[in-house]
């Protein structure tokens, strides 16, 4: 009997030591960082905005095209701002001319003048001050012959800029404390 008491004690003794040892009892904090959304505002700049209206004709308007009996070609640009601020819109044309290989009905000083022979460019910058929903036109009509020249022409608007506020969304972290259970042996190992 009393060898049975002695197993008990000794049993109760293990089994209370494997669950004080290894059954979580104690709250123990730690931390862990945790990836979140958040939004934030940045600034950024951006063209005013514009529609445009692209035209090009011949124009028998002008004192070229009365004098030499040439119709030029008028290029016109409309820019219409659409923002909601006064701005400078600069609208700049390039025409470039090949040299003419037309018949030379035209005089020696005026081939000469115009620089007939060769490759002609010819750029403009036009700036148009426009208020909110107003709209202009750049016009360019250099000298060349609409029909008789071979040419051609490109145009580029550059308008002014502006700050926006705008909104985003981006992962950020933050440390947060945890607390979980440990056992007492887990706890005095890791202290």
């Amino acid at each position: 009997m009393k060898l049975t008491i002695i197993v008990v004690v000794i049993l109760l003794i293990a089994v209370i030591g494997l669950v004080i040892g290894y059954v979580p009892l104690m709250e123990v904090p730690y931390t862990e960082t945790i990836e979140y959304q958040d939004t934030e505002t940045y600034n950024e700049t951006v063209p005013l905005e514009h529609e445009l209206i692209v035209n090009i004709r011949p124009s028998g308007v002008g004192l070229s095209a009365h004098l030499y009996g040439y119709i030029i070609p008028r290029a016109t640009i409309t820019v219409w701002n659409k923002d909601t601020i006064e701005g400078n819109f600069s609208v700049i044309f390039r025409f470039v001319r090949q040299p003419y290989t037309g018949d030379k009905t035209v005089s020696e000083e005026t081939w000469t003048q115009f620089e007939l022979d060769k490759v002609k460019e010819f750029t403009v910058e036009r700036i148009l001050t426009l208020k909110p929903n107003e709209q202009k036109d750049a016009i360019f009509a250099p000298f060349i012959d609409y029909s008789g020249d071979t040419w051609t022409w490109e145009y580029e608007v550059i308008a002014d800029t502006k700050t926006v506020e705008k909104e985003r969304t981006v992962t950020k972290e933050r440390t947060e404390t945890q607390y979980k259970k440990v056992s007492i042996l887990e706890y005095l190992f890791k202290s």
